[in-house]
């Protein structure tokens, strides 16, 4: 157990001496006092001699090994990860040992060339995404000879073997540990799993596994979690994102998100079980609860946003709209590259336009970004005179108001509306119309539908008569 001290320099290391429910009973080596704590952000599940613990004690020997062979150090990292790291967990991993992230990316493609062709590394997935790296070779299992032992003070003299003393006093034995359980078992397990899977199966079907980890209570998954050490209850959380129920979320990375999606794509077939859906709807609904969706991940977003689009149901609408929101955030910053018009328009479609829905934060946040987008027919799909008049204040009135929308989308839909004007009621509505709406409509079309509507309405032909004109 390692415990950040309050300077966020020091660190203090104890033996755990005993595990009951996420309560660890510790030994602190310092001055031999016991503790019973959780794990959280000060204290530290960590084993002796691992690149995290090393971290923790001297950040510089971690950075001074990185810069000196950063495979070497890559390498270790995966054999002390026996169900193997996805790209995005080794970069993640090195960040967290404090290796700053440019350095990372400067010296990625020779790392990821060197595993590829290493003869102790074995890489499962073709797609980059989801692609895994395992360490079979053998457990860099003992700490670097330069690493003292830190239960020992520095001035210690190592005892004599051969002095009387020595002999005199029988050796201590030390009971053995129980095996500790892989986190891809003990999740088997929880799980109910028959046959035993790796960490990088569950991740790369996110949707089923998020099924599975739902028909769980959350006080079971709280429990689960707090058992972990800190590498596995980043995993786990990473698990949780596509869970089909409200549950703890913990923060994670850009590209966390962009795997996990991108896997919910591959994942899904073309007729997708009710459930894979719901699952793949609460995966969007925790994306798109981000402050601002990174750029990394909006072409899965999208892609996956997609799927649901398409003969989307009730339960569909509330979490497209979502998505439609965090696309309207996030647009100012992503690449043509990453998005185009034509894509957000067939996620519009699926949306009512609403004042306060995502269909039309969408749609202003495009016309900013691409002047002219909007006069492609299918973003008014849906579109009435009464949607006009209910969304035309703001931003969304503006591009109502502009001249190119009026001529292409406006006149043209009102036109057709009032021509199928049957019903007293139904004329009232484009005789109560705000002005600037009404003025696109020429007189002889209102004129034409007081005669169709008198026709069959006493009080509409009284109208019409005192109008005057003819059909």
């Amino acid at each position: 157990m390692v415990r950040k001290l309050e300077d966020g320099e020091s660190v203090r290391v104890g033996e755990v001496l005993s595990r009951d429910r996420g309560i660890f009973t510790v030994r602190w080596n310092d001055d031999g006092t016991e503790e019973s704590l959780r794990l959280d952000h000060r204290n530290l599940l960590v084993t002796e001699g691992t690149l995290r613990f090393i971290a923790l004690m001297d950040p510089d020997q971690i950075r001074s090994r990185f810069a000196d062979d950063p495979v070497h150090l890559v390498l270790q990292l995966l054999s002390e990860h026996a169900d193997g790291l996805k790209a995005m967990d080794i970069k993640s991993k090195l960040v967290e040992l404090g290796i700053d992230k440019g350095s990372i990316d400067r010296a990625w493609r020779t790392i990821q060339t060197k595993l590829a062709k290493h003869d102790n590394v074995k890489v499962k997935g073709r797609d980059k995404a989801v692609r895994a790296y395992l360490h079979r070779g053998k457990p860099y299992d003992t700490p670097p000879a330069s690493w003292p032992r830190v239960d020992a003070p520095e001035d210690a003299e190592a005892p004599e073997a051969n002095t009387p003393e020595a002999a005199s006093e029988p050796e201590e034995t030390t009971p053995a540990e129980a095996p500790v359980e892989s986190f891809s078992t003990t999740l088997t397990s929880l799980l109910g799993v028959k046959q035993a899977r790796a960490i990088p199966d569950f991740l790369a079907e996110p949707l089923r596994t998020g099924v599975a980890l739902g028909r769980l209570d959350n006080a079971a998954l709280e429990r689960f979690h707090s058992e972990l050490d800190e590498g596995d209850q980043r995993i786990f959380a990473t698990l949780l994102l596509a869970v089909p129920k409200k549950s703890w979320t913990a923060p994670l990375a850009a590209e966390i998100h962009h795997g996990v999606l991108a896997a919910a794509v591959a994942e899904l077939p073309a007729e997708a079980p009710a459930e894979l859906r719901t699952a793949a709807g609460w995966l969007l609904r925790r994306v798109a609860a981000l402050p601002t969706p990174p750029a990394e991940v909006a072409g899965p977003f999208v892609r996956l946003a997609l799927f649901l689009a398409d003969s989307p149901q009730r339960a569909d609408l509330e979490i497209l709209d979502l998505v439609a929101h965090a696309l309207s955030r996030a647009l100012p910053a992503l690449g043509d590259d990453v998005v185009s018009p034509e894509r957000l328009a067939l996620l519009a479609q699926a949306l009512p336009f609403s004042v306060t829905g995502g269909r039309v934060a969408l749609m202003v946040a495009v016309h900013e970004r691409w002047r002219g987008s909007l006069l492609a027919p299918g973003w008014w799909d849906g579109a009435s005179t009464a949607t006009l008049v209910e969304c035309g204040q703001g931003q969304f009135g503006k591009i109502i108001a502009s001249p190119e929308i009026l001529q292409t989308i406006v006149r043209p839909l009102m036109e057709r509306e009032l021509s199928e004007v049957t019903t007293r009621a139904r004329l009232g509505f484009f005789v109560r119309l705000p002005a600037e709406l009404a003025e696109q409509l020429p007189v002889s079309a209102f004129v034409n539908a007081f005669r169709r509507v008198g026709r069959h309405d006493p009080i509409a032909a009284a109208w019409a008569e005192g109008l005057g004109g003819e059909e």
